[in-house]
């Protein structure tokens, strides 16, 4: 077996050294016994904590009936990189995850942020069957560099070149905030899309959910409306959160001792919510259970609500966005921690492109599936399809320079359509119970950190 050492322990007739290749959260014991000397010049060759090594050897039964161990011979011990031990920071104790983001480079060899990573790579893996596999999708590829904002905030990292005023053919570039644009394009083609990559903000935002650099998962669906975008939304939701219980026990066993050493209660429910982390996912792996609220149901919740002293929101003002708190206390007291899904925002929340409803209220075909300890995960809709409308929006909200290309889709051969983008850290950090999402990123990026 090849690994990283953890801990060594030198003892009279055997050394323990705790091995592992970050396959899952264990480590295996390897029991290495040899002559003192034997194990000394091991020692001495490089055989300490944090150390790369290999060895050989035959796994036996535990004596008292643990995971087996591998038994090996010194001989048989070969230290592949030594590494410096009293300078090594992941000594053989419990560390913050603050300490853990200040080592990032380093952090993927501990359990718990391995497990977390692999929580991650699992999830990406379901999106990507649950697209593929059972609904037909395509992947494609949309720019990280952009010309269009596609929500209209004015949240860019913007791109120069030194010495060169116009290095492309447009005023000003920017990293994508999103690939919804282009990906209606693809759509318009081959019916039904996905792109899943990186995205960034430049919004300043210190929050425990906000990132300056995120992944987004941003499907769209030609010929279909706003409760077909839901339910791929839930689909996806609960495939996750099935797949988390079934396949990732052994790394939510894991962050849920390192809960436990750091103090515990990050891994509870909310107030208000029943159970913890892996109730709170048994919810979300049954979609039948999810709630439903059109924006003006949940605003009279939140009018009732008002007077709760345990409530801690601001009231919402009429035809107001839903603010974090007004989502959680939403989700979490009212649902009691079952997702919830909320549909029909007022226009003046919602981007240029999300279909008008007709009605009297003014409001959009719209949609924000909202998760317990995290707020908003989805944020979706049906697409505004009628040129004459979309053109009068856009002109309204001064995005129509450089999205005339967007406005073709409308005038040839458009069609119903709808898509949704789904947070891709927001999901590991609810799948994982973590109360902050640099802690399921492997490297973040966000406002005053980017030291890696």
């Amino acid at each position: 077996m090849t690994g990283w050492v953890r801990s060594v322990r030198v003892h009279k007739r055997a050394t323990f050294v705790s091995l592992s290749d970050g396959s899952v959260p264990d480590a295996l014991q390897v029991v290495v016994a040899s002559p003192d000397t034997a194990v000394r010049d091991l020692v001495a060759a490089g055989l300490s904590t944090g150390a790369a090594v290999r060895a050989r050897g035959a796994m036996r039964a535990h004596p008292r009936g643990g995971a087996p161990e591998l038994h090996v011979d010194a001989r048989d011990v070969d230290v592949l990189g030594p590494c410096d031990a009293a300078r090594y920071p992941l000594q053989k104790k419990e560390h913050s995850s603050e300490f853990l983001r200040s080592i990032a480079h380093l952090r993927p060899r501990s359990a718990a942020f391995g497990s977390t990573l692999r929580v991650r790579a699992r999830a990406a893996r379901v999106l990507r069957s649950v697209l593929e596999d059972r609904h037909a999708f395509a992947w494609v590829s949309t720019p990280i560099l952009s010309g269009n904002d596609c929500e209209g905030a004015g949240e860019l990292f913007h791109v120069t070149v030194p010495g060169a005023d116009r290095f492309f053919n447009a005023d000003r570039v920017h990293l994508t905030v999103s690939g919804q644009l282009h990906a209606e394009a693809f759509a318009a083609g081959l019916s039904r899309v996905y792109t899943f990559g990186p995205t960034f903000r430049a919004e300043n935002s210190n929050t425990t959910r906000h990132l300056a650099e995120f992944w987004m998962l941003e499907p769209e669906m030609s010929f279909a409306s706003r409760d077909d975008a839901v339910a791929l939304a839930f689909e996806c939701v609960e495939a996750c959160a099935r797949d988390a219980l079934e396949s990732c026990a052994d790394e939510l066993a894991t962050l849920a001792a390192f809960d436990a050493q750091r103090g515990g209660g990050r891994l509870r429910g909310a107030e208000g919510e029943e159970g913890g982390l892996e109730q709170r996912l048994a919810r979300a792996a049954d979609r039948s259970k999810f709630v439903r609220l059109s924006y003006a149901e949940a605003a009279r919740v939140l009018e009732r609500s008002a007077g709760d002293a345990a409530a801690a929101y601001k009231p919402l003002r009429p035809r107001q966005a839903l603010s974090s708190e007004h989502e959680r206390f939403l989700v979490e007291r009212y649902c009691g921690g079952r997702p919830l899904v909320v549909v029909d925002f007022p226009r003046e929340v919602k981007p240029f492109y999300a279909l008008a409803n007709d009605d009297a209220d003014d409001t959009v075909a719209c949609f924000d599936v909202l998760v317990p300890g995290i707020g908003e995960l989805v944020g979706g809709s049906a697409r505004e399809h009628r040129a004459e409308r979309l053109e009068r929006r856009m002109r309204e909200d001064g995005v129509l320079e450089g999205l005339e290309w967007y406005l073709d889709l409308r005038r040839f051969g458009t069609a119903p359509h709808a898509g949704f983008g789904l947070g891709f850290d927001r999901l590991v950090q609810f799948l994982t119970g973590q109360d902050n999402i640099r802690d399921v990123v492997p490297l973040h990026r966000a406002r005053g950190e980017m030291e890696f």
